[in-house]
């Protein structure tokens, strides 16, 4: 019988609620307590009866007094929504009869059009959604539902908490089937772009971050980010839209993120954007992209466009480093060292472009005399030294050149017969090279 009299009440209560509801859209409660003496009269009489009964924990007879207060006054005080909440939470606890809990829902939205800050109240009213859920699986969408207009609009209020939720409803819904791998995608884009523009404003930062890392993981645990996904999903829209700079970025940072960067699609969006928005780190990606397919000028005039781009000393010498170690590989022993060089000119603790110098001396053919020839090992092994002594982890890999480089340092009877008696003595080496050394013999 009491769990009959809860639904009878809350059958009334539901239709009483609609046409105020509807009403409200055409008129404003004036005042708080109502528009006359009488109606505040009223409302502060309920009030009182209400909040005894509530106070003794008899919400049988508060809710009937608590309801005419609700319904008359629901500007008058924050505390019918805190009261009326806890009386709903209980009838439901003691029915699991859903209709409670949507009066709960129908309070939360009152409250914000009555006491304003809608955000907070949408999260909570999600929030007893998704609390609610294991008996009525239906919430998860409704609270998906009341979350996703943020998202859709870029809200300037939504919050992180918002934010959070909403990833959660929306993996919630993938594992359910009721949305799909697009919605995920785009949804964790779209949260990530706003975690970021929110940081790059300096607002609530730590928060924002945080909602940021824990999306980030939550789609990463999702499995929907993989190239068999992303790709099909993603080419159409890039062949229509060449020219989407926002859509270009999401495009290569999901890939990226995915690990799809050899990818036709990835090279694809990363050249239009670059003709877009030219940028050092496009070029040096399509540089990258460019080697991997073996189309070796094109890499060329990529690394070459980079370097250009670059405002930054050391992201020149590094691109530049790159460019040289090409060209070594390539067996271009002059054009590596040039590069190279320039590579130390703008950053001279780049031990990597030492060892290209060193590395290229020692490797390439020389034209010339057999003692000069071996004279380049003695420059190849002063690039090798100073590159382990500024990149320690290159060490290895230059202690194994300079072994073989001494291994062909002249005799000191070759140096005699060339006019050429002491160690630590000057030399230019000549041909190509034509730098200044020290003599040494080989051991």
């Amino acid at each position: 019988m009491k769990a009959t009299l809860h639904r009878i009440l809350t059958i009334v209560f539901l239709a009483a609620f609609a046409a105020i509801s509807a009403d409200a859209q055409n008129a404003t409660i004036t005042g708080k307590y109502g528009a006359t003496p009488a109606d505040s009269l009223e409302c502060v009489k309920n009030q009182s009866l209400y909040a005894g009964y509530y106070d003794q924990d008899n919400y049988d007879m508060a809710v009937g007094f608590w309801r005419q207060n609700f319904n008359e006054c629901p500007a008058s005080s924050t505390n019918i929504y805190v009261r009326g909440e806890k009386m709903f939470q209980h009838f439901y606890s003691e029915t699991k009869d859903r209709a409670y809990l949507d009066t709960i829902f129908m309070m939360q939205d009152r409250r914000a059009m009555y006491f304003g800050d809608k955000p907070t109240w949408d999260l909570r009213k999600a929030g007893f959604m998704n609390q609610f859920a294991n008996n009525h699986p239906e919430l998860i969408k409704e609270s998906y539902n009341v979350l996703q207009p943020y998202l859709d609009q870029e809200s300037e209020d939504i919050t992180s908490g918002i934010m959070i939720t909403q990833m959660i409803n929306t993996m919630n819904m993938y594992a359910s089937r009721q949305v799909f791998e697009e919605a995920v995608i785009n949804n964790y884009s779209k949260l990530i772009e706003i975690a970021e523009n929110k940081i790059s404003l300096g607002k609530s930062v730590a928060d924002f971050q945080n909602a940021k890392d824990l999306i980030d993981g939550f789609f990463k645990q999702s499995g929907v980010a993989t190239c068999a996904n992303l790709i099909p999903l993603f080419t159409p829209k890039v062949n229509e839209k060449p020219e989407d700079v926002a859509l270009l970025k999401k495009v290569i940072s999901l890939l990226d993120n995915a690990q799809c960067t050899d990818s036709e699609l990835y090279y694809v969006s990363v050249e239009n954007l670059y003709k877009l928005e030219k940028s050092a780190n496009a070029a040096y990606h399509l540089a990258q992209m460019n080697v991997s397919k073996n189309n070796f000028s094109e890499a060329e005039k990529y690394f070459l466009e980079a370097v250009d781009l670059e405002s930054d000393p050391a992201k020149k010498s590094s691109y530049l480093s790159m460019l040289g170690t090409f060209e070594l590989a390539n067996n271009n022993y002059v054009k590596a060292r040039d590069y190279a060089k320039d590579a130390i000119n703008h950053n001279p603790n780049n031990g990597t472009a030492h060892l290209i110098i060193g590395s290229a001396y020692a490797m390439a053919p020389f034209e010339g005399d057999e003692f000069e020839n071996k004279t380049r090992f003695w420059i190849a092994v002063d690039y090798l030294n100073k590159a382990k002594t500024l990149d320690s982890q290159l060490a290895d890999r230059a202690n194994e050149s300079i072994a073989s480089c001494a291994a062909n340092f002249p005799t000191k009877e070759e140096a005699f017969f060339v006019g050429i008696y002491d160690e630590g003595a000057p030399y230019t080496v000549k041909g190509w090279i034509n730098e200044r050394t020290t003599v040494r013999f080989k051991k």
